[in-house]
């Protein structure tokens, strides 16, 4: 029996982020292509299908709420077999992701790219992040102030929205 070939929640989110950026639906499908061979029909469905999502769509949508800070983490992926990293910003005050950024090697370049990037869309504002060695050059080269989130905010794997506000 011929077994369907599930596609990764974080290439399905990148393809929505992309046309939220403004890509076209196969600007979008040729973006991703490197890691997966979708059509510009199933992008399309994933977008219809996060737009229903109510939860979904507040994490995506492009409002102009108030952004105090950027909550920069990376995850490890597998692209093609290979090893590559997938930083996300967040901001956990308006539950928001305000950005994602792809990079093969986590470096203090591909986060200064990145922090230019989010810059540039919502301003200066203080950077949280991990215990990432790339992250303090890239905020000190664009002026940035750096904070390391706490250790217990760490193990709580992103769900620390009400710790962080004490910090």
């Amino acid at each position: 029996m011929l077994e369907r070939e599930q596609t990764p929640y974080e290439i399905i989110y990148y393809s929505v982020y992309l046309i939220f950026e403004g890509l076209s639906l196969r600007a979008c499908q040729r973006a991703i292509e490197p890691f997966v061979r979708r059509s510009h029909v199933a992008v399309w469905q994933w977008c219809q299908e996060i737009g229903s999502n109510e939860r979904m769509h507040k994490m995506f949508r492009l409002g102009r709420e108030r952004i105090k800070i950027f909550a920069i983490d990376e995850t490890g992926v597998k692209v093609a077999g290979e090893d590559a990293y997938l930083f996300v910003a967040y901001e956990p005050f308006v539950n928001r992701i305000l950005g994602l950024y792809f990079a093969w090697n986590p470096s203090s370049l591909s986060v200064e790219l990145f922090l230019k990037d989010l810059v540039r869309k919502y301003g200066r504002h203080p950077v949280w992040t991990d215990a990432g060695d790339w992250y303090p050059p890239a905020c000190e080269l664009m002026n940035l102030k750096a904070s390391r989130l706490p250790a217990r905010l760490v193990a709580l794997g992103g769900h620390g929205e009400r710790e962080l506000s004490r910090c």
